[in-house]
């Protein structure tokens, strides 16, 4: 008996060690996660951790973030060259796309939404992950661009309307105002580097074709006219050529077009083969070439190029680590680029 019950009594201790070692273990879990645990609070507190909101991604969440593969991305440049161990993804999770690099390379602004039962706003982040919020709140704004002076944002809305029109907003997301209007789709906005003069897509002629007006508000005027479609207007920081991809004839592949600003014929630097398309021009700060994204050399993944205008020359802009990559921009120093992609 006396046997039986040394063991019963070890048995007992040997519980009683577990459960204490759970309890302080579900205290130090609690403590970690920010839980009801005073003392977990006042460490948090002491570390000065930001608190994660949908309308706020922090440096807190940027090692998450590196671990989605999709999304919008900022990398360091050297000799128009992506550092690799540089670069960095933006943003909540979610589906975020079009970056576009702040002039001065320290900001970024994107669109897009964090998951499917929200709409799609806009988004401003400093290009190291910090600062990182949303700048609408209507679910339909995209396609942001910068003015020259970087003190507003251009995008366009379909907030208040059955149709997308163009909006203009302080680079803090202030002063939002609605610039067109009228039973018609406006998209795409861009700012000539004078800041006097939008250029955006519309259909208001019964094809999506590019337009342009005065900042301060005056009547449109038609700048391409045809049945296709026009996208992504870009002017050069000299203003001297407008660059856009489009399909001219309804149902051909897209390929980007250069026109003299702002009433030239269009040329087409690069000359398609079957199955190879091009969109989104962006001007590099010579304006000798611009920046695209497509199908090219046989390769049916999304991949950046920068096109010699003058010459057509076609060469491979490579990030080292991705699958695919688009939408790509430059500050003026061409130092930092945004783009979005996926990590392989």
């Amino acid at each position: 008996m006396n046997g039986i019950t040394l063991d019963i009594r070890i048995l007992i201790l040997l519980v009683a060690a577990w459960f204490l070692s759970e309890v302080r273990g579900d205290s130090l879990v609690r403590s970690v996660r920010g839980g009801d645990h005073r003392e977990g609070r006042k460490q948090i507190r002491g570390a000065e951790a930001p608190v994660i909101s949908p309308a706020s991604v922090h440096a807190a969440n940027a090692q998450d973030a590196q671990r989605i593969k999709t999304g919008v991305w900022t990398a360091r440049l050297r000799n128009r060259q992506v550092v690799p161990d540089t670069i960095l993804r933006l943003g909540p999770k979610g589906a975020f796309y079009q970056p576009m690099m702040h002039p001065n390379g320290t900001f970024v602004v994107f669109w897009g939404r964090e998951d499917r039962t929200t709409g799609s706003d806009i988004w401003s982040s400093a290009v190291d992950g910090s600062q990182c919020r949303r700048l609408t709140s209507d679910g339909r704004s995209e396609g942001p661009s910068w003015s020259p002076d970087a003190e507003a944002i251009f995008y366009s809305s379909g907030n208040g309307s059955s149709h997308p029109h163009i909006w203009r907003m302080d680079a803090d997301g202030g002063n939002q105002r609605q610039l067109t209007d009228g039973p018609w789709s406006d998209s795409r906005p861009c700012v000539s580097p004078d800041g006097n003069t939008l250029v955006f897509v519309s259909n208001r002629s019964g094809s999506a074709n590019l337009w342009r007006m005065e900042v301060s508000g005056r009547e449109p005027v038609q700048v391409t006219r045809h049945e296709g479609t026009d996208f992504k207007p870009c002017i050069s920081l000299d203003g001297r050529f407008l660059a856009y991809h489009t399909g001219e004839i309804k149902g051909s592949p897209h390929n980007v077009a250069v026109m003299r600003w702002p009433d030239g014929e269009p040329t087409f630097p690069v000359q398609l083969k079957p199955g190879e398309w091009l969109h989104g021009p962006f001007w590099t700060a010579d304006g000798r070439r611009v920046l695209v994204h497509g199908y090219l050399m046989g390769v049916s993944l999304t991949r950046l190029y920068l096109v010699d205008v003058g010459s057509g020359q076609v060469e491979l802009f490579p990030v080292p680590g991705f699958t695919r990559w688009g939408h790509g921009s430059f500050d003026r120093k061409e130092t930092v680029m945004a783009f979005d992609g996926e990590r392989s």
